[in-house]
């Protein structure tokens, strides 16, 4: 079975999969380290992973060169298979559901590290997950001013234009930082972007955009007494930020948790943090969450 992007569109609801994503049993799922090649105009990434029903493998390539073209800078299938026989249940649009994922584990961090309802909201980038992560967090704070910023002149009065809630397009990068709440990078940026001179004292900081060790959204100072959590532990060898707070005393490598432990963890972990960052690299098991969310959408499934 194919299940194109169109069909993955039309099965996920954004606000039901947030809520899958952060109650799952995740004792249920296993992940290997991902499979990471480079090639000569991009990455080749193999994710696998597998839980007592279903196994899932997922095939990326990232090529940055495509950003600004009509060719999503990020592209993918996803194979789901019956953990009982092997069988090849679905081959999915890997692409369409690499942005749904994403989207909502942004949101599943935000939603338990920062504390209270956030005013404003701020989306740095412009790309193919930016009205995803719109969606994202728009289920999730309904009530909350959303922003955006993009590099490229006009292309934030695009995204926002395209939303189907009330989003605004900021020309000031450090005016929107300083203002927001909750921000959420998610580009491949090699400079940091989001200064943490610029946050308030009890900002939630996503990074969802870079994945390896060249790419940094914020500096190092952003990590100061903050709580660091990572959607997989490959994070920390991998994510530039991460290395990069680490070599320069802002971070211990075994500081960081991971968001399946802090989901596990009980209310008021964020006592004693003043503010928190979450840094997503890309995880296979959330992709497998997502994929067997997905299957049990089609019209066989429902009841």
């Amino acid at each position: 079975m194919w299940i194109d992007a169109a069909a993955v569109r039309e099965l996920l609801d954004m606000a039901a999969l947030i809520d899958v994503l952060a109650t799952a049993d995740r004792s249920r799922f296993a992940a290997p380290d991902r499979l990471h090649y480079e090639v000569a105009h991009g990455d080749l990434l193999a994710m696998p992973a597998a839980s007592p029903s279903f196994l899932g493998m997922k095939i990326v390539t990232v090529f940055p060169g495509n950003s600004g073209t009509a060719i999503p800078t990020v592209q993918a299938a996803y194979q789901l298979f019956s953990a009982q026989t092997g069988e090849l249940l679905a081959t999915i649009d890997g692409t369409e559901l690499t942005l749904w994922r994403t989207a909502a584990v942004a949101a599943v961090a935000a939603l338990h590290l920062y504390r209270g309802t956030p005013e404003h909201i701020l989306i740095v980038g412009t790309g193919a997950l930016s009205p995803y992560l719109v969606s994202a967090f728009a289920a999730s704070y309904p009530r909350s001013e959303i922003a955006i910023w993009g590099r490229r002149p006009g292309a934030g009065e695009l995204v926002a234009r395209a939303s189907p809630r009330g989003v605004a397009a900021l020309p000031d990068l450090e005016a929107a930082v300083r203002r927001a709440d909750i921000i959420c990078c998610a580009t491949s940026s090699t400079a940091p972007l989001v200064l943490g001179s610029w946050l308030k004292k009890d900002a939630h900081l996503g990074l969802i955009g870079g994945y390896t060790p060249q790419m940094r959204e914020t500096d190092s100072l952003a990590f100061r007494d903050a709580l660091v959590v990572v959607d997989t532990s490959a994070a920390v060898t991998s994510a530039g930020e991460l290395l990069a707070a680490i070599r320069d005393g802002y971070l211990r490598e075994d500081e960081p948790i991971t968001l399946k432990s802090l989901l596990s963890m009980e209310v008021g972990l964020r006592a004693n943090a003043p503010r928190t960052l979450f840094k997503s690299v890309g995880s296979a098991e959330n992709d497998l969450i997502t994929a067997e969310y997905l299957w049990r959408c089609l019209p066989p499934y429902r009841n």
